[in-house]
């Protein structure tokens, strides 16, 4: 998640600071960018600050073609009428210049559960079922660290190089003041096979809540997320919470789409989606007139009038109501 201000913990501070960085990165709306995805399914048009363009060819089983500068007020009016499906990714704060008939969501949504009532019972079995055994089964045990060694440790050897593998030149690493921050009121979770770490995750502690603010891996990496060492980390985080008797379990940010395999891991938790006053960007989608919605944006979660991130294709299937993240 990109972070030109320091991100505060969950309360009024953080959406104050949201304000903040929406104000701060407005100047970004003078370098907007058109370019056609170009998809199996059907071609789809993009105009925005860019963050999410290559997530979008990805989703769409496509690529990026045409890319080219636009200007807010052709934007405007691309999305009065679109021809095709588009995708419009601009600031929050422009949310009221944006003609109706649109879907709203975030490029990036929060993931949390509450302890107590998120997941059933039989619901917290098959998570016992599931990922329990594979914890078992692979040896994974656990133990937390705290202090700037192990915070350093962790952001220069399982969070920074994972994430760079995983993510590539779509992300934007968290930064070790970040972490550290973090950790120095929180911990280090570590997942350890024998006597070595090969998972971590950077957790913040507050007013009964743990929030994963960070995780990474060390050693081969797909060998490691195939045996699942990071659900691993979610596993023993939600232990390690339900044992303190804490009531909330923040796992932060997913892509915006119930068929992301980050989001749906998060969901198995128990973990559900939260409007988020951090992003600063807004994520509308314009559907064209009288077509049907491709199969990729059918999934993507949208605010819904009556409350809550719903299915694209679900709340479309009502009306075009004013959807505002």
């Amino acid at each position: 998640m990109p972070g030109l201000l320091f991100e505060p913990a969950v309360g009024p501070l953080l959406i104050v600071a949201g304000l903040a960085k929406r104000i701060l990165l407005l100047a970004r709306t003078r370098r907007l960018v058109l370019a056609r995805i170009v998809a199996p399914d059907a071609d789809a048009l993009y105009a925005g600050e860019g963050e999410s363009l290559a997530w979008l060819a990805r989703l769409h089983n496509g690529r990026v073609d045409d890319s080219r500068p636009i200007f807010l007020a052709r934007l405007l009016r691309l999305a009065q009428k679109p021809e095709r499906l588009l995708y419009l990714e601009i600031n929050r704060l422009l949310r009221p210049l944006l003609p109706a008939g649109g879907f709203f969501t975030l490029p990036w949504i929060r993931f949390a559960a509450n302890i107590d009532t998120a997941v059933s019972w039989s619901g917290k079995k098959l998570v016992e079922a599931t990922y329990g055994r594979k914890v078992r089964q692979q040896g994974f045990t656990s133990r937390l660290l705290t202090g700037q060694a192990a915070a350093e440790t962790f952001h220069r050897d399982f969070y920074l190089p994972y994430v760079l593998w995983r993510f590539g030149g779509d992300t934007h690493p968290r930064s070790q003041r970040e972490t550290g921050a973090a950790i120095r009121n929180g911990f280090v979770l570590q997942i350890l096979q024998g006597e070595l770490p090969v998972a971590a995750a950077a957790c913040r502690v507050r007013r009964g809540s743990v929030t994963l603010l960070a995780l990474g891996l060390h050693g081969d990496y797909a060998d490691l997320l195939r045996r699942g060492a990071l659900s691993a980390v979610y596993y023993e985080l939600f232990r390690w919470a339900r044992e303190s008797r804490l009531g909330r379990v923040d796992l932060l940010r997913s892509r915006p789409h119930s068929g992301d395999g980050v989001s749906m891991h998060k969901k198995r938790f128990g973990a559900r989606p939260e409007k988020d006053p951090w992003p600063h960007a807004l994520l509308a989608v314009y559907p064209p007139a009288g077509s049907e919605l491709p199969a990729p944006a059918r999934d993507l979660l949208v605010q819904d009038p009556r409350g809550g991130l719903v299915r694209l294709a679900d709340v479309a299937e009502r009306d075009h109501g004013s959807l505002d993240p």
